[in-house]
């Protein structure tokens, strides 16, 4: 008798459907455990705010009174705490990505935080500390695009600035003083920048 052929293994994508099926048969007190468990498992990797904790949740297949219990007993114990979430994000969006405040209230809603905890978190940031981060950016870039024409370096950088939350005037300001700092060493690096002030005219 041939022997019989191995079964092939199961994708991560068949598993996780089983799963899901599995715990859509669960009542909401059978599936308070394991949901209370997954959810600690995911804090244990890293932060996240109670609007993704409660997706991931549901996207797992626990019924809704279970997740809507976990996220309440996570949050009285501090385990979920919006506020500080909005206050951890603001801080590293702006200080190690450089976002501007525009940018960082766009991932806040996303990541599903209310407008007020986003407000709060966001008056960390200075319009001087925007206007800091603005140039930095924009000097890292000038510096490597001295090869380049300004006309082609100046939108470069505004549209580098502007995806990270910049208005024109800062944009502006940031990129004149980075392209002063590192001239461009083509031979129309003199050119006036009167030919793109139409560039700057809308926010």
């Amino acid at each position: 008798m041939p022997a019989s052929k191995p079964r092939k293994p199961k994708s991560k994508a068949q598993r996780l459907k089983e799963l899901i099926e599995r715990n859509q048969e669960l009542s909401p007190e059978e599936a308070l455990d394991p949901a209370r468990e997954y959810a600690l498992r995911l804090l244990d990797q890293r932060d996240y705010p109670s609007a993704q904790i409660r997706n991931k949740l549901l996207g797992r297949g626990y019924h809704p009174e279970a997740v809507e219990e976990v996220v309440t007993r996570l949050t009285d114990a501090k385990l979920l705490d919006d506020a500080r979430y909005a206050q951890m994000l603001a801080r590293t969006q702006h200080q190690m990505r450089g976002l501007a405040r525009r940018a960082i209230a766009q991932e806040m809603r996303r990541k599903g935080l209310s407008a007020a905890e986003s407000a709060e978190a966001l008056e960390q940031i200075t319009d001087e500390s925007e206007a800091q981060a603005a140039e930095k950016l924009a000097l890292k870039k000038a510096a490597t695009t001295v090869r380049l024409p300004n006309e082609v370096r100046r939108r470069r950088i505004a549209s580098m600035l502007a995806r990270r939350g910049y208005n024109a005037s800062v944009a502006y300001r940031a990129t004149a003083a980075a392209l002063a700092e590192y001239p461009s060493q083509t031979d129309d690096s003199n050119h006036s920048s009167d030919e793109t002030d139409h560039f700057w005219s809308a926010d």
